[in-house]
């Protein structure tokens, strides 16, 4: 399969012909749009933290807006990916300028953070993502409040973890399975 310079090229001329723009200005509309979601965004921080859970270090990144404290969102990976996947590189720029932040972190035994993938259950990236809360939820330039996120696997675990708090948290998920029960032997994936 056809891949890289070539590629664009010929995405950016079918664009053209589509829209009936000259292909010079398509691609670059095509590398400017690249460009913007690759730099950092303006007056945004960057802050990298870890947390302990079960002897492990669990790793992420907070990307916060230049001031003010408003609400955070964690975004929770899916299997076999990690917190530097693409998608979540862009919402850490996008984010911050729309006056959110973002927090992305590994689970045990993915990306940054310790532990050994095989070792990885549902309840290990439940005590993950709590964790990750925990450590967060007293943070200076958060006020408190939290929106969960996830992909896959991920987006269960932010339901799991959504549903069994004592306050409301909005999730967002994509692809995310509402429910594992064909895989338990118990209703209940912490024990």
């Amino acid at each position: 399969m056809p891949s890289g310079p070539w590629l664009v090229s010929r995405v950016a001329e079918e664009v053209a012909k589509i829209k009936g723009l000259p292909v010079d200005e398509v691609m670059y509309q095509i590398s400017a749009n690249t460009c913007r979601a690759l730099r950092p965004g303006v007056g945004m921080r960057v802050e990298r933290f870890s947390v302990e859970v079960e002897g492990v270090q669990v790793v992420g990144v907070l990307h916060l807006p230049a001031s003010g404290r408003v609400a955070c969102v964690v975004a929770c990976h899916g299997m076999g990916a990690c917190k530097d996947s693409d998608k979540y590189l862009l919402l850490g720029r996008e984010f911050p300028e729309a006056g959110l932040r973002l927090a992305r972190f590994d689970f045990r035994g993915s990306g940054e953070s310790g532990g050994l993938y095989r070792n990885a259950t549902i309840a290990s990236r439940i005590a993950d993502l709590e964790a990750v809360l925990a450590h967060l939820k007293d943070h200076e330039a958060l006020d408190g409040r939290f929106g969960l996120l996830g992909s896959s696997l991920g987006g269960f675990i932010a339901l799991w973890v959504a549903s069994r708090r004592g306050s409301v948290i909005p999730v967002v998920t994509w692809n995310a399975p509402a429910s594992l029960a064909e895989l338990w032997r118990t209703p209940d994936p912490t024990t």
